[in-house]
């Protein structure tokens, strides 16, 4: 043992820290200072912890001085003879070999306002790492892109939380044959819409599980056996608060779809010298009416067979984080979208599609801090620096979820 070795203290590390393993290793590293990350690294050499500076040495991601006292420890390893896995370069395929040997278990992100979802596939390997394939999909084009990888459980834990904190929700686990399902049905609209396939599909080392000979059922419609029409009509009001839901948070209009509707509002107070005067029940009643034409010009057939599909998808997020009424409330909204027509039960009287403007309103109001943009001639003048992008909108909309929103004095119609 050189004097280095000898002079690690290893006192100063508790029983855990010292017997960490590959899976925990990034993480126990990272709970320390930068002062102390690295002798850590030296007191796991010393003790032959080869997982935990195996894993230290080859993630990009930790420590700059704990890496390099890694790298130098696994030299150290080696020349005792003790033999240290080499880094991996590429992915490990994720086809099962038998049972028990390989687990793989499936994970959805639920489509954003783009209509982007995710499917991703863990397999668990020799050794606690993971490989890791994700495959996006994109409603109409099909398969965007593929990537892949091995991490550790821990790794993957710690991306789920991280999601969660940053958006408000994370992945769902999903059974694998539905996902591998979605997956095929998405490559199988790339024929359709001659959107190149990423290049890694079908290469060995992107062998997703086979998708089984007959699609399975979405994973939420077993939530909607005991969804009856009076149920529907009992949840119809509070489907309006699904909005303050973080899977909503970028679900908006289209920018143009505010723009006309607060040209329109401008329009109707065009002739009035001081709006501020005006009876606000009558202003409450003039806004409600464009608000209700807005709703009905901007949810066409064609966008409300999109927003049900995704709603379904969406009632997986809710049902993880808030259990099986909360998504029932977003099948009952799904089902009350999709029974929406022009003539009868137009868009407008579904709570959860006209919350759509109400919120775009509320942030056109906020941006203009004044109140809505009225009169007209204000409108117009100040028409692109007053409405926002949806996706501004939605990150307003995150941080004030839960919070009533007044237009500056005229109360928006709710």
């Amino acid at each position: 043992m050189s004097k280095k070795q000898m002079a690690i203290d290893t006192s100063l590390f508790s029983k855990p820290q010292l017997e960490a393993d590959g899976d925990n290793a990034l993480e126990v590293v990272m709970s320390l200072g930068a002062d102390i990350q690295g002798e850590l690294v030296e007191a796991w050499v010393v003790q032959g912890n080869v997982d935990a500076v195996t894993r230290i040495a080859q993630d990009d991601e930790a420590p700059a001085p704990a890496r390099k006292a890694a790298r130098r420890g696994l030299n150290v390893l080696k020349s005792r003879g003790i033999q240290t896995p080499e880094k991996p370069t590429v992915v490990r395929p994720l086809v099962a070999v038998s049972s028990g040997v390989l687990e793989v278990e499936a994970y959805f992100r639920i489509p954003d306002a783009a209509g982007t979802r995710a499917v991703s596939f863990a397999t668990k390997l020799a050794g606690g790492a993971l490989g890791v394939i994700d495959v996006f999909i994109d409603e109409d084009k099909g398969l965007v892109e593929m990537m892949g990888g091995t991490t550790s459980i821990s790794r993957q834990r710690e991306w789920h939380a991280n999601l969660r904190k940053d958006h408000g929700f994370a992945p769902v686990k999903v059974p694998v044959d539905w996902a591998r399902s979605e997956v095929a049905a998405a490559r199988a609209r790339n024929d359709i819409s001659k959107h190149p396939v990423p290049l890694p599909w079908g290469a060995p080392d992107f062998q997703l599980p086979p998708a089984p000979a007959t699609a399975p059922a979405h994973p939420a419609e077993a939530w909607l056996a005991d969804l009856t029409g009076e149920q529907i009509e009992h949840r119809r009001e509070q489907t309006a608060s699904l909005h303050l839901e973080p899977e909503f948070g970028g679900y908006m209009p289209s920018r143009e779809a505010v723009q006309e509707l607060v040209d329109s509002i401008g329009q109707l107070f065009a002739n009035v010298e001081n709006p501020a005067d005006m009876d606000q029940a009558k202003v409450s009643e003039m806004l409600t009416a464009e608000l209700i034409k807005a709703t009905d010009r901007f949810f066409t057939p064609e966008r409300r067979i999109v927003l049900a599909a995704r709603l379904l998808d969406i009632a997986l997020s809710l049902h993880a984080r808030q259990g099986v009424e909360r998504a029932r409330d977003v099948l009952a909204a799904r089902e009350l979208v999709q029974k929406a027509g022009l003539v009868t039960d137009p868009p407008s009287e579904v709570p959860f599609l006209r919350f759509y403007f109400q919120k775009a309103l509320a942030y056109v109001a906020q941006q203009n801090r004044s109140g809505l943009p009225i009169p007209a001639p204000s409108v117009k003048k100040d028409a692109e620096n007053l409405v926002i992008a949806p996706n501004e909108l939605a990150a307003q909309e995150a941080q004030k979820a839960g919070k009533n929103v007044s237009s500056g004095g005229i109360i928006l119609p709710t």
